[in-house]
């Protein structure tokens, strides 16, 4: 598929769940019924793109909070609530089946070809590797973000044995591709601690609201498989959305 707008996918795909996500707000906090049409067209629109552009974990993520709403936040039942989640999955799996990306990103014929064509797979056994170094400390970390990449081109020329796949990892320079690993390598296991407590206090303070709490967990599953930190674009929408969540949502009239 062509690289719309020339955003990397992955954020493509999460800026499109925030957005579906604020428009589910919207949709249940207005009272006009010629409002909750309209927002309910742009969530069906946001929604049918995010399966266009198969950006993999933003459409698991969407999953994964469709069901938190419904086992959590929506008024029904423990069975109705159960049936509601299993026949939710079933469906959007269906329809999943249906999109030819989807079936070419997401069902490989064997494990070692889907290996072979995530770089994350080689990027994360890399980063065991470096936790293992002589020179790495568990309680201060490397503390250099440049030794950090050094480390991890050096392994990408030492571990991948097709040159072209090797070549391309090199010229790219591939960080650690997770927000946990990348606090890990750089301070350590204290690094790591705060930086998980940090999530996990945002839960806390967000739970008895959906919508932040839904945008929470969309950064906190977002930051297992990139380092948004280093990406201008990752802290525009961290800063935006972080501080949009933790505001109390007021009931939107219109």
């Amino acid at each position: 598929m062509v690289d719309i707008l020339k955003i990397h996918r992955p954020y493509l795909g999460f800026y499109v769940l925030l957005n579906i996500i604020l428009s589910f707000d919207l949709i249940m906090n207005s009272k006009l019924k010629m409002y909750k049409y309209i927002y309910s067209s742009i969530l069906v629109f946001f929604a049918t793109f995010l399966i266009l552009i198969t950006a993999r974990l933003s459409i698991i993520s969407f999953v994964i909070i469709a069901l938190i709403y419904i086992l959590f936040y929506l008024k029904l039942n423990i069975f109705k609530k159960v049936t509601l989640g299993f026949t939710s999955c079933i469906a959007f799996m269906l329809l999943l089946s249906y999109n030819p990306n989807i079936q070419e990103r997401l069902n490989h014929n064997n494990i070692e070809l889907l290996v072979d064509h995530e770089p994350r797979f080689v990027i994360w056994e890399s980063i065991n590797t470096i936790r293992n170094n002589e020179d790495f400390n568990t309680i201060i970390g490397y503390g250099n973000y440049n030794l950090i990449e050094d480390y991890l081109v050096i392994n990408y020329e030492k571990s991948i044995e097709k040159i072209e796949k090797r070549n391309y990892y090199l010229n790219e320079r591939f960080n650690t591709h997770s927000q946990y690993f990348d606090y890990f390598l750089f301070g350590g296991f204290p690094a790591l601690i705060l930086f998980t407590a940090f999530c996990i206090i945002s839960l806390w303070m967000t739970k008895r609201y959906f919508t932040p709490f839904a945008i929470i967990v969309s950064f906190i599953l977002f930051f297992s498989v990139e380092n948004v930190f280093h990406r201008q674009l990752g802290c525009y929408l961290f800063i935006l959305y972080y501080f949009l969540s933790l505001k109390r949502t007021e009931k939107i009239v219109v």
